[in-house]
């Protein structure tokens, strides 16, 4: 996996608040390397997604945004391969199944922090981040972007270890079953 220039950015969600799409968007605006981001995912609320194309339009020239529809679900693995990292800034997800997805496509993530995938910095796999400091999610996509290719050579190699250990090996799939069960309950 190699990164591309411009550095290739996919989220694939439902487009709605709670995936935090314009939280997403937003942060995008302070951002002065070119990147581009692909969203795909049906949109749940059409108001929602106005404001969401407003922020695009104010987009810098250096930030390209495509929203590219609904995505087949048998189609993720091959889509995103295509792509440098996984974006997905939910306000919560109990397993989230396209992050594990990202990792085995070899992406790093930058996820939100309320999900049960944490401490990624730690794992070289990605970054879990506060959904309401804009701040940390510029500073977040400004590490993913300063990235030298030898570094993310070596995360992208961790994400897709790390999503086959999780899926071949049982002790960690029922651990993570306990830990998903446990926030669950909460």
């Amino acid at each position: 996996h190699i990164k591309h220039d411009p550095i290739r950015f996919v989220n694939i969600a439902r487009v709605a608040i709670e995936k935090g799409t314009r939280n997403m968007l937003n942060a995008l605006k302070n951002i002065k390397q070119r990147l581009q981001l692909d969203i795909f995912g049906p949109i749940y609320d059409e108001d929602y997604w106005e404001k969401c194309i407003k922020v695009i339009k104010d987009l810098p020239k250096n930030i390209k945004v495509n929203y590219k529809g609904v995505l087949p679900s048998e189609e993720v693995p091959k889509v995103l391969k295509r792509y440098d990292f996984f974006v997905l800034l939910s306000e919560g997800e109990n397993f989230g199944h396209a992050i594990l997805e990202g990792f085995s496509a070899g992406c790093p993530v930058i996820i939100s922090n309320k999900t049960p995938w944490r401490n990624l910095e730690s794992k070289q796999i990605g970054w879990d981040v506060e959904v309401d400091d804009e701040n940390a999610i510029v500073e977040t996509f400004q590490k993913a972007l300063d990235m030298n290719p030898q570094i993310y050579q070596s995360w992208s190699l961790s994400a897709f270890s790390y999503a086959k250990d999780f899926i071949r090996n049982p002790k960690i799939l029922e651990q993570n079953k306990a830990l998903f069960y446990e926030l669950i309950k909460q």
